[in-house]
């Protein structure tokens, strides 16, 4: 369902030279993203990672990091239950 929340392991990314962002055991929201989207998280389902302060996290060149603006295909993540989260 929507509403679960996963933890993320301490985590640091570096986005550019100037530009750090650390998720450290924050609690993400899974937002479900497909046609049924009040049905239950199985393998293949299309998911968002929203964070407590409203952003959503983004797969950038094989790292995750904070988004700073609009969500975009970059934050749409495919659940693989058998192998973790992987970017769509």
């Amino acid at each position: 369902n929507n509403g679960h929340v996963i933890k993320a392991n301490e985590y640091d990314n570096t986005v550019d030279s100037r530009t750090h962002n650390r998720i450290t055991w924050e609690k993400f929201t899974i937002e479900k993203l497909d046609y049924n989207s009040q049905g239950c998280l199985e393998h293949g389902s299309k998911i968002k990672l929203k964070t407590y302060w409203g952003t959503y996290l983004k797969a950038v060149d094989g790292d995750l990091i904070h988004t700073h603006g609009n969500d975009d295909e970059t934050s749409t993540f495919t659940l693989r239950l058998h192998n973790g989260l992987v970017r769509n």
